[in-house]
């Protein structure tokens, strides 16, 4: 009898987080937008990291109902680099690269 399971769908009515940016790269000028897609609502907590792994931002700390959210970030204080997005939901994550430009 085989004991081991597909884990790798998500069980109904569970929570689903995804997040991506776009354009990429980004100009220092310019505006990212990240976007945020969840499967039910929740509290949703969005911050920007530098590659040292420092907090440059948070975009989003409050409750978010399903669906997909458009979020802008301008980088315009920063310098040219590599970023990291990550949201948090619950026990749930997702991350983005984000490049950064002059």
């Amino acid at each position: 009898r085989d004991l081991l399971a597909d884990t790798s769908e998500t069980a109904p009515g569970s929570l689903r987080l995804h997040l991506s940016a776009f354009p990429q790269p980004v100009t220092t000028a310019g505006t990212a937008s990240l976007r945020l897609e969840l499967s039910t609502s929740e509290h949703i907590r969005l911050d920007v990291f530098d590659a040292g792994g420092r907090k440059v931002a948070t975009l989003v700390d409050e409750s978010m109902e399903a669906g997909t959210h458009l979020l802008p970030w301008a980088p315009r204080t920063l310098h040219p680099g590599v970023y990291f997005g990550r949201a948090e939901a619950g026990t749930q994550q997702a991350s983005t690269k984000i490049v950064v430009v002059r």
